[in-house]
């Protein structure tokens, strides 16, 4: 996701955040507004890379005049439960540690 970057934007990043919620991973390019209500309430809630240098898109003469980051949701996993295979039962699954 590539929001508009206006006034707009935390609307935008609150979607996705209540889309991540709902099972979807949301992939988001950012400006790096640290200061900014929406970064506090969702962004700090995702993964977070910030982008070295600032960003030129195809075609532009010019970078951004702002640090940007690139945010991941992942969706929320099945709580892990703290079971070997050997404790296993027959049947039962073992989630897997990654």
């Amino acid at each position: 996701m590539n929001p508009p970057y206006g006034r707009a934007i935390g609307l935008w990043v609150e979607k996705a955040y209540k889309t991540h919620l709902q099972g979807a991973t949301v992939v988001a390019l950012l400006p790096s507004r640290t200061d900014a209500r929406w970064w506090h309430d969702y962004v700090m809630k995702g993964e977070i890379r910030f982008i070295r240098g600032r960003v030129t898109f195809e075609g532009g003469k010019f970078p951004a005049p702002f640090p940007s980051a690139i945010v991941i949701f992942r969706p929320l996993g099945p709580p892990m439960v703290s079971v070997s295979a050997k404790e296993a039962k027959p049947g039962e699954s073992v989630p897997a540690v990654v």
